[in-house]
């Protein structure tokens, strides 16, 4: 089953992935200290929020329109408005990096090369959505395994150099990025435009992706929470509550590259889908096993990983941990509701749970300080699944009455 075996690639690539950027970060962690590692992870989250903001939903318009026709060349003028776009956003990130040095006291370059990192990761990323679409996740899982391992070998060699932790890692980031974007470039070959594309095309795009784009933004809106508790704590809260966060990234992989492969595999299924339900049902079983055994030795873990510095964020590890059986739920039921037609009301719903997550991270940080925040934020990973499991049931059954009349 070709969905099966997509889902293999991507799972292991991004689980791969995820664990070496989550052993740099850790590293990161360990040597930075808590405070500076706040800083770090709140432009972290900063980053990906400008990404969502800037990219206008094109991922996921070239994704699915290329799964219904290779030879759509709506894909190729979305690849062409994002490429004009990326230079605002690379822009954007090197301001808001040295912004963020200016306000915390750091030189104005601290965080240059991870700005520069994060337009380039999000150039090739945007590219290789079109190998998504026509099934080659291979190359999506190379890019990645060889963007991550690279940073990470750099890391070691700046931190081996003395050089300061945050700023080894943007450099070796940065530097990683740049092979990425030139893999990229050799891994998906596609004929250009001789003239650039008119505005009454680019205008069609961006209505077309603007529900994706809601959905996106909303999704990413979340990773502000770091900058939230940084500001209504202080930066070492933000390490606190960053550290346990990032490290719980590598748990959010699986559902999420099985969203990923879900989207072009149920918009090709325009009828029944049901031979998708046992792997979903048995990839959300396994992972909802491996989040309880986490809870358990939760102590333990941060303990060992990040050391005694980060022992207070032990509760909001858990608290994380256990609402990310929700948020599986909620990664799973996305693309198939997107993929139903129903992307308007994902994508509003994705806004809507991700500025209550802000204010619940607010609130909970402000009254209970780093485990309160991981409280706030887990409320809305299980009242968001539940919304969006009512709109799935609403909407499989309009389906079942059309079908019946």
């Amino acid at each position: 089953m070709k969905l099966v075996r997509n889902f293999a690639w991507m799972t292991a690539s991004r689980l791969g992935a995820a664990v070496i950027q989550a052993v740099s970060l850790l590293l990161v962690a360990r040597q930075a200290g808590p405070a500076e590692f706040g800083v770090l992870a709140a432009f972290m989250g900063t980053i990906i929020v400008l990404q969502a903001i800037m990219d206008l939903g094109l991922p996921t318009f070239i994704t699915k329109s290329r799964a219904r026709s290779s030879e759509d060349q709506q894909v190729l003028r979305a690849l062409q408005l994002y490429g004009r776009i990326g230079i605002f956003l690379g822009l954007l990130l090197c301001l808001t990096g040295a912004l963020f040095a200016g306000f915390y006291g750091q030189a104005w370059w601290w965080l240059i090369p991870l700005a520069l990192a994060g337009w380039l990761e999000r150039q090739s990323d945007v590219r290789l959505t079109v190998a998504l679409a026509d099934g080659d996740v291979w190359k999506i899982s190379l890019n990645l395994v060889v963007r991550r391992t690279a940073s990470l070998l750099l890391l070691l060699i700046g931190m081996n150099l003395e050089i300061e932790a945050v700023f080894a890692f943007g450099v070796a980031s940065m530097l990683a990025s740049v092979l990425s974007w030139f893999l990229s470039q050799k891994l998906v070959v596609l004929p250009g435009f001789t003239k650039k594309t008119a505005w009454n095309h680019s205008k069609e795009i961006i209505v077309a992706s603007r529900a994706y784009w809601a959905n996106s933004l909303g999704a990413q809106l979340r990773n502000l929470d770091v900058l939230l508790v940084g500001l209504i704590g202080n930066p070492i809260a933000a390490g606190h509550y960053g550290a346990v966060a990032r490290s719980i990234g590598p748990l959010r992989m699986v559902t999420a590259s099985l969203a990923t492969v879900l989207l072009p595999a149920a918009v090709r299924r325009s009828g029944s889908r049901k031979d998708l339900l046992v792997p979903l049902m048995a990839v959300l079983g396994v992972m909802s096993v491996v989040y309880i055994i986490l809870l358990i030795f939760a102590g333990d873990i941060i303990l060992r990983l990040l050391g005694s510095e980060y022992v207070p964020a032990t509760l909001a590890f858990q608290l994380m941990v256990g609402g990310l059986i929700f948020a599986s739920l909620t990664s799973v039921l996305t693309p198939l509701l997107q993929a139903r037609g129903s992307q308007g009301v994902v994508g509003q719903l994705s806004i809507l749970f991700s500025i209550l997550s802000l204010g619940g991270v607010a609130l909970g940080t402000f009254y209970g300080g780093v485990s309160g925040a991981g409280l706030g934020l887990s409320i809305t990973y299980v009242l968001h699944s539940l919304v969006l499991s009512g709109v799935f049931l609403l909407t499989r059954k309009k389906e079942l009455e059309v079908r019946n009349v």
